[in-house]
């Protein structure tokens, strides 16, 4: 049943409220044999069907939405292998691609410590080696990350101040200035739906703001220093500021304001609505 090329993989999912398309994602990569699922929405139900369906899949469930960076950490935690794939669960990829990727990896594992999609990557220089056709890149999206742990172990992995929003550029940004190199591979038939995941698109908003302004000021904070961002973020904080009093129903403006804020404050990331 399972695909002997994959025993040296592990796939890694994060869920929240993502009950609506995860078993499509799963539908897809049942030949793969280490699957390990992290749901930050204590669905029991969610479990019960997962491995009622896939016995080979290892459901563990939070008692806490941990976030993306955090939730990833707790499984990678947990993988035997030498290589673990982070799949989104509204991230549709055939056995094929995760194949092509794995079969990349061992031709570049030398320096290379990532591979992703060349879906928002920020690419640099192309290649080819044999038929692959590939970029060099500064960063590749969280949605689908191959990684080598022997490399990513010694870095370390994605910041838990993070709950969602930039932990994947963080950790790329580390993967660099440590010597190695990220990749992003041409061909792949990969499927994001990005943000629809969740069943809870009201409640989702009013995440994805607060945390895309929280995480902005914190990672410029953390790679360029508290003055200079400060004196890039205070105009936007007033701007936000005047687009809240003139839009007093706009949840966006209310939610980034908020966000930011909170980031430069010094305060923590824990708005879960």
């Amino acid at each position: 049943m399972f695909n002997n090329k994959l025993n040296n993989l592990t796939i890694v999912i994060v869920s929240f409220k993502s009950e609506k398309v995860i078993f499509k994602t799963l539908s897809r990569i049942k030949k793969i044999k280490n699957i390990l699922i992290l749901d930050n929405s204590s669905n029991i139900n969610l479990k019960k069907k997962v491995q009622k369906k896939y016995r080979n899949i290892i459901f563990h469930v939070s008692r806490k939405n941990l976030g993306y960076g955090a939730g990833n950490n707790f499984l990678l935690k947990k993988v035997k292998t030498q290589f673990a794939l982070i799949l989104n669960p509204d991230c549709f990829a055939s056995v094929k691609d995760v194949i092509k990727v794995l079969n990349f990896m061992n031709k570049v594992k030398k320096k290379c410590a990532i591979i992703g999609s060349t879906k928002d990557s920020n690419n640099i220089i192309s290649g080819k080696l044999l038929s692959y056709k590939f970029y060099r890149c500064m960063y590749v999206k969280g949605f689908f990350m191959l990684f080598d742990l022997n490399k990513i172990k010694k870095i370390g992995y994605f910041d838990g101040n993070f709950f969602m929003y930039l932990e994947e550029i963080d950790l790329c940004k580390r993967v660099i200035d440590n010597g190695y190199e990220i990749y992003s591979l041409k061909g792949l038939k990969l499927k994001h739906l990005g943000g629809k995941s969740s069943s809870d698109r009201k409640q989702f908003l009013k995440l994805q703001n607060w945390h895309w302004m929280w995480s902005k000021f914190y990672f410029e904070k953390k790679h360029s220093g508290l003055i200079f961002s400060y004196l890039k973020y205070l105009p936007v904080l007033l701007i936000t500021a005047f687009k809240t009093i003139i839009n007093p129903r706009n949840i966006k403006y209310k939610m980034r304001l908020k966000g930011l804020y909170y980031s430069m404050a010094g305060k923590k990331s824990d708005y879960r609505g």
